[in-house]
């Protein structure tokens, strides 16, 4: 394990067994985004997964961004994603080039899925502007 530290922010990185999972903590700004950075640089390359866990991310811009664009392939963030790191990627745009993993969504079975049909949900109340006259 290892732990970089900054009076704003704490980056932790722990590897085992064949994934490296990088812990962030506090604010992540221009002075203190260069701490992933490193973290990220410093993970072996042998490493299948890249985890990186936003949970505890309690302010962010686009210095993180900045860092984490460009490894987006190879890691994952761990959520549920705290708000400001949720809004950080929707108004940036790159929300979907980043794969979330939220361990609080639980998906269907397959079984379950295959017996789904999907239709479309009926409209309860007709739009009046396109409702004929009476």
């Amino acid at each position: 394990m290892r732990r970089i530290a900054h009076e704003a922010a704490a980056v932790t990185v722990r590897c085992e067994g064949g994934e490296a999972r990088v812990v962030l903590d506090g604010e992540f700004d221009i002075a203190t985004a260069g701490l992933v950075a490193d973290a990220l640089r410093d993970v072996s390359p042998t490493v299948r997964r890249v985890v990186v866990d936003c949970r505890a991310v309690a302010f962010a811009d686009c210095a993180l961004l900045r860092v984490l664009l460009p490894a987006r392939d190879t890691l994952v963030l761990l959520g549920p994603l705290p708000s400001v790191m949720h809004r950080l990627l929707t108004h940036s745009g790159t929300r979907k080039l980043f794969a979330v993993l939220d361990p609080a969504v639980r998906l269907p079975s397959q079984s379950v899925r295959r017996n789904v049909r999907r239709t479309p949900a009926p409209d309860p109340s007709p739009d009046p502007r396109t409702s004929s006259p009476r």
